[in-house]
């Protein structure tokens, strides 16, 4: 989704870490639920600007076809824009 927003060829993207919560058996088809908003790609680039790492995190929710939470997954990103991409200092 970063890719997406944010410009494959600008920027570094891969992820660091995660960490899963179990929280009830996945049984059937499971569906992921991610979120990224305005707010988080303006930080997002805004601490990049000057080609620092940036590692922000995001919550993807696991469900089942009923909707009930499967999983809780906090995953850490490591983005960092090419330096042909960023502001002089």
């Amino acid at each position: 989704m970063l890719f997406g927003c944010l410009g494959f060829h600008r920027y570094h993207i891969w992820d660091s870490s995660a960490e899963i919560d179990f929280i009830s058996p996945g049984i059937g088809r499971l569906t992921a639920e991610f979120h990224l908003d305005d707010e988080q790609l303006h930080e997002i680039k805004q601490k990049t600007a000057e080609g620092d790492k940036y590692f922000p995190e995001f919550v993807v929710y696991i469900k089942d076809q009923k909707g009930t939470l499967v999983a809780k997954v906090t995953r850490r990103v490591y983005v960092r824009l090419k330096s042909k991409y960023r502001t002089p200092s």
